[in-house]
């Protein structure tokens, strides 16, 4: 190799290292500035996702509360007793309450009776309601008052002549909830159950949720956001007559109403206000059949409310 290709040679190794030197000094001092920048600008990024859950949980705090509280059911604790008259009670808002939720389940319907030869419907449930108050709206917190009652059970129905169909129950019982945002606030209770002279080996009659309070099943009433009606109960019969005949209680209807259970007794001696226990809450009670004596349909089954508050 002659002198004048190495002289070469050197000069492209100086200039790749000033190059490479170059660089390597333009990647230091970006370095350098990418982390003054993150050491600026980091902090305010943290600060600004702080304050943001800060302002969310403000707005949520403003707007229905973070903390959630219930008070226990409202209801007459004596679920076995015939006219057990449901419960009250009056309510103060806890101070910095934002948001009170009232929920109503009306009490079932009472069985209807029988006697000779008499089939019939098992009692309907009551309706749910529920309604949402919010502060300086509504109510005030610490001073607005509520009273809230929940239904009771029926008396058992005693019995009737053997005439067509005839309402021979009782009506559940309502529960309801009055005070400030309130107007008429109600959940009624189930319909009655009914009897009829048993002539048909094939008729049957099914559930029903239509109609209107007067004479269907339970709905709400006065100023509800939402409402579940209530169910009627229902009668079994086919072709193998009164070896296949039973009578059903309404279905439950709502958050807190039971199933439905079934009457298949040919009752003795006036025991028929016994045939079942109604299911709490909301659930109607038996309508029994009967060959010869009287049997008293089974009470209706009482409601209660559901009360929940956010601070």
């Amino acid at each position: 190799m002659d002198i004048l290709t190495l002289g070469k040679m050197n000069q492209m190794a100086k200039d790749t290292n000033q190059a490479l030197e170059l660089m390597a000094n333009h990647v230091y001092e970006g370095l350098n500035d990418i982390c003054e920048v993150q050491a600026v600008q980091l902090p305010i990024l943290q600060t600004a996702v702080a304050d943001g859950i800060t302002v969310i949980e403000e707005a949520a705090a403003g707007a229905g509360g973070t903390d959630m509280y219930e008070l226990p059911f409202i209801m007459h604790t004596s679920h076995d007793s015939v006219s057990n008259g449901g419960c009250h009670l009056q309510w103060t808002v806890p101070d910095e309450t934002k948001v009170v939720k009232i929920e109503l389940q009306g009490g079932g319907g009472s069985g209807g009776p029988s006697q000779c030869c008499m089939i019939g419907r098992g009692g309907g449930t009551g309706a749910y309601a529920s309604k949402m108050l919010y502060a300086d709206t509504h109510f005030t917190p610490g001073s607005s008052v509520y009273d809230f009652c929940s239904g009771g059970t029926t008396p058992c129905s005693c019995c009737t002549c053997c005439t067509a169909i005839n309402a021979c129950g009782w009506c559940g019982c309502p529960s309801y909830a009055n005070g400030p945002g309130l107007s008429g606030y109600c959940a009624n209770g189930g319909t009655s159950g009914w009897n009829r002279c048993s002539t048909w080996c094939y008729s049957c009659f099914h559930p029903a949720q239509n109609g209107n309070c007067n004479s269907q099943p339970a709905c709400a009433c006065g100023n509800f956001d939402h409402q579940i009606q209530g169910i009627s109960g229902t009668l079994h019969e086919s072709q193998y007559c009164w070896n296949d005949k039973y009578s059903i209680a309404g279905p439950g209807s709502g958050p807190f109403a039971v199933s439905s259970m079934t009457g298949m007794d040919g009752c003795r001696a006036n025991v028929g206000c016994c045939v079942h226990h109604s299911l709490f809450p909301s659930g109607g009670g038996g309508t029994p059949y009967a060959h010869s004596s009287c049997c008293w349909g089974g009470w209706g089954a009482g409601g209660l409310v559901k009360v929940t508050y956010w601070k």
